[in-house]
């Protein structure tokens, strides 16, 4: 099993950390694909910048499927994954043509809900 955890103090790092029945092929994936944001670590564990850890999301669906690794995200890591993809969904939305209401529609909510707009 592999766990990753959001630590914020100071400068924001993922620390990943190997358990003991993890896949050896699973975790030399895992450091190559983050070897340009390991700021620490051991042979256990590796610190790893936060933007680095997020752009290389891919290797960890590699680990899962290829090596069924066990991979386990802790809270603070899992809640900004889901906003990234919240955030992701809403640009997706805009690019197709699903986005935020139009002025005049935002006003028509307004008026009728009784808040006054500026007109």
């Amino acid at each position: 099993m592999i766990l990753a955890e959001l630590y914020q103090q100071g400068r924001p790092l993922v620390v990943v950390t190997r358990q003991a029945p993890a896949v050896a092929g699973a975790w030399a994936r895992l450091q190559a694909a983050m070897s340009r944001g390991i700021v620490g670590g051991s042979s256990d564990r590796m610190d790893v910048r936060v933007d680095v850890f997020l752009a290389e999301l891919a290797a960890l669906r590699e680990v899962r499927t290829i090596f069924h690794e066990q991979l386990q995200l802790g809270p603070a890591l899992q809640g900004q994954v889901r906003s990234l993809i919240g955030d992701q969904k809403r640009r997706e939305d805009v690019a197709a043509g699903v986005g935020p209401r139009t002025s005049e529609a935002s006003a028509a909510s307004c008026a009728a809900s009784s808040w006054r707009t500026s007109r």
